[in-house]
């Protein structure tokens, strides 16, 4: 047992050794990278004419199970709409009902979705 857990430690050290970045890593953000992120964020929230089409993106769900939220920003004004998961504990039978979208009012604090970059 003892020569087992050796031998699995040297192939892991040696693993470690080929391949050092391992694991979530930050992105590189200069300065121009966040203005320019700003710039976009800001002409999304601006409300369309309407002759055009509304602006939908995807943001946080603070309250977790797993739900998509969606910030809709149109001619008429900034709504949420909130699609519940199949996960969520109300009790609800999507087999039978389906799952309904639910339209709410967004909070400014909510920020877009983001992913993280793995190696």
């Amino acid at each position: 047992l003892e020569r087992a857990r050796a031998a699995a430690g040297g192939a892991d050290r040696a693993l470690r050794k080929e391949n050092p970045t391992r694991g979530i890593v930050a992105p590189v953000v200069t300065a121009q990278m966040k203005l320019s992120k700003g710039i976009a964020e800001a002409s999304d929230l601006v409300p369309n004419k309407w002759y055009e089409a509304p602006k939908v993106t995807e943001v946080l769900d603070p309250g977790g199970y797993g739900r998509r939220r969606y910030r809709v920003v149109g001619a008429a004004g900034t709504y949420c709409v909130t699609y519940e998961s199949n996960h969520a504990p109300d009790g609800l039978d999507t087999m039978r009902d389906g799952i309904k979208p639910k339209k709410t009012t967004c909070d400014p604090d909510w920020g877009p979705a983001t992913t993280q970059k793995w190696n």
